[in-house]
């Protein structure tokens, strides 16, 4: 009886792998330079620029759209999201997929408090018009909104809908995403460069989630082989 062939590990090197590494690399890069240029050196014409641009859009109209987008980076919106994503898994007997929903989302939390405290970048020094306490970069806000985007996107890509549904709703939860981030440059609540932060962060983060979900994935498929 003829063994399967043992998977080589050149195998694994896919497009999109290289992909994820490469994004991995690249926003560290730029994340590097933001912290270093921007946040410590406090070269900080890229923020006011676009505050001058941003502040003149302020109106009670504007203001309310404001928070309600930026209330969908909140626990009160993401916290039921996350237990109804959970329960779907279990009931479609996901477990794994659960687990690393749940592991992802939750690190991304603690890897932003992490990053605020060793940063302890001031709020900006203007009006707030939503409630904020700690530091400011990176955007914990969000950093957890664009994880739980990441996380709907990947989901959608493994339900059994055609490739436009998929795309279609792809491009609205990232539309989603950068809205919230918006939101929190136009409450005054965060610099351009927190929401920049943390999206470079959240994108390293998924990029590293990914490479290790292949690897291990093939060490499974070269352990089956043997």
């Amino acid at each position: 009886m003829n063994q399967p062939l043992k998977p080589s590990w050149i195998a694994i090197f896919t497009k999109d792998f290289i992909l994820a590494i490469s994004l991995f690399v690249i926003s560290f890069i730029l994340f590097s330079i933001i912290a270093d240029q921007i946040v410590v050196n406090k070269k900080d014409l890229f923020d006011s620029a676009v505050f001058e641009q941003v502040n003149r859009l302020h109106s009670p109209t504007n203001n309310a759209i404001a928070l309600f987008i930026t209330s969908l980076g909140t626990g009160i919106f993401l916290i039921p999201v996350y237990l109804l994503m959970l329960f779907y898994l279990f009931r479609t007997k996901r477990r794994n997929t659960a687990a690393l929903v749940a592991s992802i989302a939750a690190v991304s939390l603690v890897l932003s408090t992490l990053l605020k405290n060793v940063f302890q970048r001031a709020r900006p020094p203007f009006k707030h018009l939503d409630y904020v306490a700690g530091f400011s970069f990176p955007s914990g806000h969000s950093m957890v909104g664009f994880t739980f985007c990441g996380i709907v996107i990947y989901l959608l890509w493994t339900l059994p809908f055609s490739k436009i549904i998929r795309v279609l709703f792809s491009v609205l939860v990232a539309v989603m995403a950068v809205l919230i981030g918006l939101s929190r440059i136009y409450l005054n609540v965060h610099f351009a460069s927190d929401v920049v932060g943390s999206l470079l962060v959240n994108v390293m983060w998924l990029s590293l989630c990914f490479v290790c979900i292949r690897i291990y994935d093939h060490r499974k498929l070269r352990a089956a082989a043997l």
